[in-house]
C-alpha cells in the first residue's frame, strides 16, 4: 500500500513540474565578467623623440620596432588586457597616398564589421587633422585612425587584442583604450625635443 502511495505522488510531482515549465519560454541574458580599471589610473606623461611627441599613459609600454631616416614603427601595449596598438610614423612628400592606404585597410576590416563610426580630429594648433574609426563588430581589429599635417608628416594606428573577437565582452576594454588613444592624437606634435627615443 505505501509503495502505491508513494508512486502516487511521484506521478502528481512529475505533472505539476511538467505544467510550471508551460509557457513562453525566457531567454537567458549573456553576462561577461565586470572589468575592473583601478590600478590603471590614467596618468599621461609627454614621451618625445626627434620627430613626433605625445602624451601616454603610464600603463602603457612603448616598444620600438625600426626606425629609419624617414619612418618609425613602434607599438603600445598594455599586457595586463593584451591589447596592442601598432603604430607607423612617415615622414613624406605623398600624402595622399598614404591616406589612401590607410583608407584601403579600413574598408578590409569593416567587411567584418556590422557598423563603423568615425571621429574627426582637427587641432590646426598643432597642425594635426585626421579621423579615427571604431569597428562595431566582430572585427579583428577594434579602432584605427591616421593623422596628418597635410604636408609631410603621417601617423597611423590600429588597436588590436589578443583574444578571439567578440565585440560585446570587448566593448568596455575598447572604450578604455580608445580614450588613450585620442589623448595621443590631441596631444600630438610633430618634431620632438631630442635625437634618441626614449622607451620607457
Amino acid at each position: 500500500m505505501m509503495r502505491i502511495w508513494t508512486i502516487s505522488l511521484l506521478t502528481c510531482f512529475l505533472f505539476l513540474s511538467c505544467e510550471e515549465e508551460k509557457g513562453d519560454p525566457v531567454p537567458k541574458i549573456r553576462a561577461y565578467k565586470r572589468l575592473d580599471f583601478s590600478s590603471y589610473p590614467k596618468n599621461y606623461k609627454e614621451f618625445t623623440d626627434s620627430t613626433i611627441s605625445f602624451e601616454k599613459a603610464d600603463y602603457l609600454k612603448y616598444e620600438l620596432k625600426s626606425k629609419t631616416d624617414s619612418s618609425i614603427f613602434f607599438n603600445l601595449t598594455s599586457k595586463g588586457h593584451k591589447m596592442d596598438l601598432y603604430c607607423t610614423y612617415y615622414q613624406s612628400k605623398n600624402i595622399d597616398s598614404m591616406i589612401e592606404g590607410s583608407f584601403e585597410l579600413i574598408e578590409n576590416h569593416f567587411g567584418k564589421a556590422g557598423d563603423l563610426r568615425d571621429t574627426e580630429f582637427i587641432i590646426p594648433e598643432n597642425q594635426v587633422y585626421g579621423v579615427g574609426f571604431e569597428f562595431i563588430g566582430n572585427s579583428a581589429t577594434n579602432y584605427q585612425f591616421f593623422v596628418t599635417d597635410s604636408v609631410s608628416n603621417y601617423l597611423h594606428g590600429s588597436m588590436y587584442f589578443f583574444a578571439k573577437p567578440n565585440y560585446d565582452s570587448l566593448r568596455p576594454v575598447i572604450g578604455f583604450y580608445k580614450q588613450d588613444v585620442e589623448h595621443l592624437i590631441k596631444t600630438l606634435k610633430w618634431g620632438g625635443q631630442q635625437d634618441t627615443i626614449e622607451t620607457n
